[in-house]
């Protein structure tokens, strides 16, 4: 893969892309493209090496045709007929084919509709987030979703745990003493009955030895209760969600420039589509050797 920095916010997309948006910061900025091909492996393709196949039948053909006299071998010249009818006519469908697929990726000057990728880059990226959004991201499987999977990513989480390392903390005890001074100066009821406590046991650093083991248990209580008790569904708005999962994927598509998409678009499909050229070059073929047993061209 190949790493793509976009530039700076604000500033110009790759070949003349749109503007990279501000707030995207360095690392959300690069794309990962695939390596581009070697020479060779751009050339030793399916659909050359077809095409490469019906040329060289095509120019026995020619030769063969141009070389036997029809009169002196007739049977020879009839096959060197054939090879040539499949070999043009192979060659013809071949190449259409072959130039059909390079107009969907590379924009050919004089030819209407070609790059039709790269053009509508647009549209593409719009249609790759509805259809993200419609099929794994439509409310109600984002709902179920949730409400099945969120206890068990909760229970990943070891509240119990987590709330008692915090707890057994040195600070905890100074958190204490401190909260049960200010209550005691505070002047309330609860403040005098406190002070009347404390007195017993030494003052607020007396207290911290009763007060803390009841705060442990009831902080690793409340972990329990949260982690086993509690419906997420009812706290976590799907729609808020859907809305903030569209914005994030608006914001990555907006990076996606022309030359980007359509390297993508190759990666993924133009491999694929030499069949088109091979086929093209066997029907050719076939309509080439009907064509001359008909008597078309004969």
């Amino acid at each position: 893969m190949v790493d793509v920095d976009l530039g700076a916010p604000g500033g110009a997309g790759v070949d003349g892309g749109s503007a990279v948006p501000d707030g995207i910061d360095a690392g959300r900025r690069r794309i990962e493209l695939p390596e581009e091909p070697s020479l060779w492996e751009q050339f030793a393709n399916k659909g050359n090496l077809s095409n490469l196949a019906t040329f060289v039948i095509m120019v026995v053909g020619i030769i063969g045709v141009a070389s036997v006299d029809k009169e002196e071998d007739e049977g020879l010249r009839l096959f060197f007929d054939y090879v040539l009818a499949a070999g043009l006519f192979g060659f013809a469908g071949g190449t259409t084919n072959w130039l059909a697929v390079k107009m969907l990726f590379d924009r050919i000057p004089g030819i209407v509709g070609s790059g039709v990728i790269p053009m509508r880059f647009k549209e593409i990226r719009e249609t790759v987030k509805d259809t993200i959004m419609l099929t794994f991201f439509d409310r109600e499987y984002l709902q179920g979703y949730i409400a099945a999977h969120a206890p068990r990513m909760i229970a990943s989480l070891n509240l119990e745990q987590r709330m008692a390392a915090e707890l057994a903390k040195p600070e905890i005890e100074d958190i204490i003493r401190d909260r049960v001074s200010a209550t005691m100066t505070s002047g309330t009821p609860a403040g005098q009955m406190l002070m009347m406590a404390a007195g017993f046991v030494g003052g607020p650093a007396g207290m911290v030895p009763i007060m803390k083991p009841l705060i442990v248990e009831f902080g690793q209580e409340l972990a329990k209760k949260f982690t086993t008790g509690f419906d997420v569904t009812t706290m976590v708005d799907v729609d808020t969600v859907r809305v903030q999962i569209d914005a994030l994927m608006t914001e990555k598509l907006q990076l996606l420039t022309p030359q980007i998409v359509k390297k993508l678009m190759e990666a993924v499909i133009r491999k694929h589509l030499g069949w088109l050229i091979v086929w093209g070059n066997v029907f050719g073929a076939l309509i080439g050797v009907i064509s001359l047993a008909v008597g078309y061209g004969a």
